[in-house]
């Protein structure tokens, strides 16, 4: 099958990152075979190849994409952190509410990055990665409440 006339190599990919995503999400990475995921983006094997490099490939790259996806979860941490007024367990409450809005209006990425984390160990290095990242988000946002250094704050991802 030839590439369609006019068709736009950055949708294209981003279609098959789209369908990687919530395939992988639901089946994991040994569990999706490739023509799961072509069949979703509406594309040949072939061309997730031509894009990818493959299976494993495309997997990092879905991780990324994933990743960049929740960019925005520092943020949503940090205003909610400057917005609220109360006591110390009221404030995280609040950002802890507003985490898991902004996971819920992104569910097919974070299902995904929830299971790369948990079950692949291809994922274990790009996971550890994000989390020192959020938790120097998270120990940024807390220092503002409880008069300490965000350094102070920030434990060791082990």
């Amino acid at each position: 099958m030839a590439r369609p006339i006019n068709a736009d190599p950055e949708q294209t990919k981003e279609r098959i990152l789209l369908a990687a995503i919530e395939c992988f999400g639901n089946e994991g990475l040994r569990g999706t075979p490739l023509k799961n995921i072509a069949g979703e983006a509406k594309v040949t094997i072939a061309t997730i190849h031509h894009y990818f490099g493959g299976k494993l490939g495309l997997f990092e790259a879905a991780l990324e994409q994933g990743y960049e996806e929740l960019t925005g979860l520092g943020a949503a941490i940090g205003l909610a952190a400057s917005e609220t007024d109360g006591t110390l367990e009221e404030r995280i409450d609040v950002i802890a509410r507003r985490a898991l809005s902004f996971a819920r209006g992104r569910q097919k990425a974070s299902r995904f990055l929830l299971r790369a984390m948990l079950y692949e160990s291809e994922a274990k290095e790009r996971a550890l990665r994000a989390q020192e990242q959020y938790v120097t988000t998270t120990s940024d946002a807390l220092s503002l409440f409880v008069g300490r250094s965000a350094a102070e704050l920030r434990v060791p991802v082990q």
